[in-house]
This record gives structure tokens, C-alpha cells and sequence, in this order.
């Protein structure tokens, strides 16, 4: 994913800012304030990634639990620690991103609670064994849908064998298709039960980025989105990685306004979204629906899928 720092605005207290900042995008997934602050329910959001930043204490205030599964008794916090584990010769491209990803899913879904899985280290490197620790840790600590914005694009057997279990337990995981502008879509976000996730520019046509698959489920805003950052201020970046808190973030308010799954979730994201294909006819049946937050709480109980 792209990053770059976004000025030296401090986001502390700072929601009405972000949404300013945001405010085509969350139009354009027809998000609504009044239904993101509707009710006292709650529900738990897990976030896999690379922590979240401590400079960061009003995201830190929604969070329920952590655990870092990259370092022995690191308390997840997403920093600079001089880390080329891809051996590139640079340092810590990945700081940030976990952080930026918790803020989209935050703004979106804000009485929804948080649990921080510190699943990759801050050069953005993860390995299958760190990602289904943190899953595991994501359900014994209450959470009913996960985020997953990293890939690979080699199959990862373990991994299925992990979405199987999630099935069994109920953990609903959504994951990127990736950014190479490709025709297939990464892993995890290539497994069956894993809600896949497109990136689409402003007009809703793909971005130039983003990868498409048939087994794309939804698609969201993935260019120029604001958030935080892990020096306590704003970023900006684009990419698929992006897009998906913001479906993640639906599907928990889907389950906090009570919303229930009857077939699968794929099925409940894909009918609750609208068709993009007539303006990407090159990419038919191949970025999902894209994401209308309004139409996963309100048509998702007339499919169906929960009582109002």
C-alpha cells in the first residue's frame, strides 16, 4: 500500500476532522452517523496487522484487549524498531499501517470495540503462524469479525485449514485482493469463506491498483484515505489494505445492530451492496458489490439476515 504522511495535525479528539477529510468516501459507502452512534450495543472488531500506535490514545481507548505475536510480551505497539526482515535495505516500511487501518475501521464503526493483534513487525512482514496465533486470539478474546489487510500471493494450506476453524467458531474474516493490478486476488483474501475486497477510486470505477478476482466479494474507497498515524498525527495512503476496514467495519455494525448471518456472510455483504460491473465492464463479476453501509443494517433485516 502507498503512504504518506498526511501533514502534522494531531487526530487527538480529532473525529469531526476525519470525517471532514473522508467525507466523499463515507458518502460514497453511504455511511451514516446517525446509524454508527444508534444504541448501546457493542461488539468486538479484530484488527491483525502491525499494532497500533500508543501515540494514538483516543483509538487506544476503544481498545478491549492485545497481544503481540511477533515479540514475546510486547505490549503491540505499532513503531519504528529498525526492522528490514525483507531484506531490501530499507527500514520499517510497514510502521503505520496497522494504525491507519484501525483508524478507517474506527471512524466508520465507532461503539464497535477493538481487539489488536500484532501479527506482522514493523518492516509489514507477517508468517502464517503469526497470523493464525493472532486469529485465535482474536475469537478467545470476543471478536466476531476480523481484519486481515495483508496478502501473499502463494497459497498458504494452513490457512484454509484456520478458515475452517473460523467457520466452526463464527469469526467472519475480510482481507485485500491486493495492489499489483492483477486478475487474481491475494491470500488469505482467495479463500473461500474470507470476505474478498476490491479497491475503487472516487467515481467507483477500479483503482488503477487494485486486483480483481471472481472471487471478489465487496469494494470500497481505496485512494487518498486519511487516518492516523503512528506518530500521533494524520496519514494518507491508498490500497486495497484500506479498503477493507471500511467493509470490516460494516459487517460489525451489521452484527451490532443485530444482524444475522443466515447463509454466509459473503452472501450478506454481496446482496446488501449495488453492482459497479456497467462502469467497469472490463472487471464484470470480478470487484464484488461495492459496500453501502446503510444497506448492510437496514436491508440486511429485510433480506432476512436479523429483526429490526
Amino acid at each position: 500500500d502507498l503512504k504518506k504522511k498526511g501533514g502534522s495535525l494531531s487526530v487527538i479528539g480529532g473525529r469531526d476532522e476525519l470525517a471532514k477529510r473522508n467525507v466523499n468516501m463515507l458518502k460514497q459507502i453511504q455511511w451514516s452517523p446517525a446509524l454508527a452512534n444508534l444504541g448501546n450495543n457493542t461488539v468486538r472488531m479484530a484488527i491483525l496487522d502491525t499494532g497500533l500506535s500508543k501515540l494514538q490514545p483516543e483509538l487506544w481507548a476503544h481498545v478491549d484487549a492485545y497481544q503481540d505475536e511477533i515479540t514475546a510480551g510486547g505490549d503491540a505497539n505499532d513503531i519504528p524498531m529498525g526492522i528490514d526482515s525483507n531484506h531490501n535495505g530499507l527500514l520499517d516500511e510497514g510502521v503505520g499501517h496497522g494504525t491507519m487501518v484501525a483508524g478507517i475501521a474506527n471512524l466508520v464503526a465507532p461503539k464497535v470495540r477493538l481487539v489488536i493483534a500484532k501479527v506482522a513487525d514493523s518492516d509489514g512482514n507477517a508468517t502464517a503462524w503469526s497470523l493464525i496465533k493472532g486469529l485465535a486470539f482474536a475469537h478467545h478474546s470476543g471478536a466476531v469479525v476480523a481484519n486481515v489487510s495483508l496478502g501473499s500471493a502463494n497459497e498458504i494450506p494452513a490457512l484454509s485449514d484456520v478458515a475452517d476453524w473460523c467457520d466452526e467458531v463464527g469469526l467472519y474474516w475480510v482481507a485485500p485482493a491486493g495492489n499489483g493490478d492483477q486478475s487474481y486476488a491475494m491470500y488469505p483474501a482467495k479463500i473461500s469463506s474470507v470476505v474478498c475486497v476490491t479497491g475503487l477510486n472516487s467515481n467507483s470505477t477500479k483503482a488503477d491498483f487494485s486486483n480483481w478476482d471472481s472471487s471478489a466479494v465487496s469494494s470500497a474507497p481505496a485512494v487518498g484515505v486519511t487516518t492516523q498515524w503512528w506518530d500521533g498525527t494524520m496519514g494518507q495512503g491508498s490500497g486495497t489494505s484500506f479498503s477493507a476496514p471500511f467493509v470490516t467495519a460494516s459487517i460489525a455494525e451489521f452484527l451490532r445492530h443485530g444482524g444475522v448471518v443466515q447463509e454466509s456472510i459473503k452472501k450478506t455483504v454481496i446482496e446488501a451492496g449495488f453492482s459497479v460491473d456497467k462502469i467497469n465492464p472490463k472487471y464484470k463479476g470480478k470487484l464484488g458489490t461495492k459496500l453501502s453501509f446503510i444497506r448492510m443494517i437496514t436491508n440486511g433485516f429485510r433480506f432476512g439476515y436479523g429483526n429490526p
